[in-house]
């Protein structure tokens, strides 16, 4: 009896490469580039929601309190996330990822906006009601992230979860 099939095992043999080497890289280069512009976007939306924001760095002071940009706040884990998911699926949806090229664009595109939006809300959330609703707020938003990552993934991939 097998345990796994092929397509499985393409799929965990590929998967756990996929994404964890995108992921040490964001955490070992720190693109404090792109948290600093994530961190100045953010306050500009924060600012037009009429919250007292200021940026320093990666720093985002919201109505007296501070929250700091993390690469894994960039947006960048959702697409690394995404990115794995869809090139350690099976090779037999290879058909697929070639002519699907420019969608996974649109895809990652999508996923860094979505992200924006996130990031707006959860710190919002925490700048109108304190630490921890942000907690909360920023727990239950990873979990839709990972729908939102998931639900790309099966549009991508014509895969039915």
């Amino acid at each position: 009896m097998r345990l796994l099939s092929r397509e499985q095992k393409f799929f965990l043999t590929r998967f756990p490469f996929y994404f964890l080497v995108p992921y040490a890289l964001l955490l070992a280069l720190k693109p404090t580039f792109l948290t600093n512009a994530i961190a100045s976007l953010e306050t500009l939306f924060l600012n037009a929601a009429g919250f007292t924001t200021r940026a320093a760095n990666s720093i985002i002071v919201v109505n007296n309190s501070v929250f700091e940009i993390i690469p894994d706040c960039t947006g960048l884990v959702m697409i690394f996330l995404f990115l794995a998911l869809f090139y350690a699926t099976t090779p037999r949806a290879s058909f697929v990822r070639k002519r699907s090229l420019p969608a996974v664009m649109v895809y990652c595109i999508a996923l860094f906006a979505f992200n924006l939006a996130r990031l707006f809300i959860t710190l919002a959330i925490g700048a109108a009601y304190g630490e921890n609703a942000l907690n909360s707020a920023h727990a239950l938003l990873w979990f839709v992230d990972a729908g939102v990552v998931l639900a790309a993934w099966a549009s991508a991939t014509r895969i039915k979860i």
